[in-house]
């Protein structure tokens, strides 16, 4: 089993949740008093202020309210690995305090005059990006993440914050650009769609490149946050699933997501087997492995994916 069984760390999450919503609990009234007179928006989150990744209560301004933007009071906001690597400077150095978090979902409080898919009320997500430039062409080929001048959720330099970066989704709000939300089905609950908005759309994304179509037989490598969801996509679009995996605890609960087939990898010989057998094959493994022999399980002129 995973180690989302682990009792300890349940405690860990309900604790953390309760500290949590006693601090990011708004005042809506105040909220949207800010967003009407075009003021900065008073927010209340977590922030890391230094590499050593600690979070620590936070009262910041978020920018005004423009007119593609919507305000969206936060329900939920999903812990990502990429959080802790942004916190703690893994990927170059970082400006403090910052709220990190990116796969935020929650209810639109107030919207610019000029949003036309949004309305005050309206269940809606944020992923990875919070603005761009319509006149980018890779913009306009829904593409945004290509685009030079698009602003990521959190730690991005942006001269309309008041704190002079972005500021993620560990927090009570969030102004983002109508463009870079979406809407909520009313039959997924907000703590099921967080995840969805990065680890969802990361493994989504490349079996819609691929073109996946009923019958496929694809390949998971790598089973954890990432790779269960991929698992559980392809399944729903009616492929027959291989899952990799060197953890022999993790075999029933691969199954249970309707793999049609869990491989321990104790070495490359344990993927000889299936060879040339796959029409598409997704990686998520993070640390060093070796690529030839999983590649190898790919049919010719099939698909490899390194998520």
């Amino acid at each position: 089993m995973s180690n989302e069984h682990d009792p300890r760390r349940r405690q860990f999450i309900g604790t953390t949740t309760l500290a949590g919503s006693g601090l990011l609990l708004s005042g809506a009234s105040q909220l949207l008093a800010s967003a009407e007179a075009g003021r900065n928006i008073p927010a209340r989150g977590y922030a890391a202020v230094d590499t050593s990744g600690q979070l620590v209560p936070w009262n910041f301004e978020r920018r005004p309210v423009g007119d593609n933007d919507v305000l969206i009071e936060i329900r939920f906001a999903s812990i990502c690995h990429s959080d802790i690597h942004q916190m703690k400077g893994h990927w170059g150095p970082q400006k403090y305090p910052q709220v990190p978090g990116h796969e935020i979902v929650g209810v639109v409080a107030a919207v610019g005059r000029k949003v036309t898919r949004f309305k005050v009320g309206d269940r809606a997500g944020v992923g990875c990006m919070v603005d761009g430039n319509p006149a980018c062409e890779s913009f306009q080929q829904g593409e945004e993440q290509y685009c030079p001048d698009t602003l990521f959720t959190y730690g991005n330099p942006d001269p309309r914050s008041p704190t002079g970066i972005t500021q993620g989704g560990y927090a009570n709000n969030i102004v983002v650009n109508e463009h870079f939300a979406v809407h909520l089905p009313e039959q997924i609950s907000f703590q099921e769609a967080a995840p969805l908005l990065c680890a969802g759309i990361t493994t989504y994304s490349p079996l819609m490149k691929f073109q996946l179509k009923r019958g496929d037989k694809v390949g998971v490598a790598g089973i954890g946050g990432l790779g269960h969801l991929a698992i559980k996509l392809a399944v729903s679009k009616g492929a027959e699933v291989t899952a990799f995996t060197t953890s022999p605890d993790k075999v029933q609960d691969i199954l249970g997501f309707g793999a049609s087939r869990a491989v321990v990898v104790d070495s490359p010989a344990a993927l000889a087997p299936y060879a040339a057998q796959l029409d598409c094959l997704i990686s998520t493994i993070p640390v060093q492995f070796n690529v030839a022999a999983y590649a190898s399980t790919v049919k010719p002129f099939g698909t490899f994916t390194q998520v």
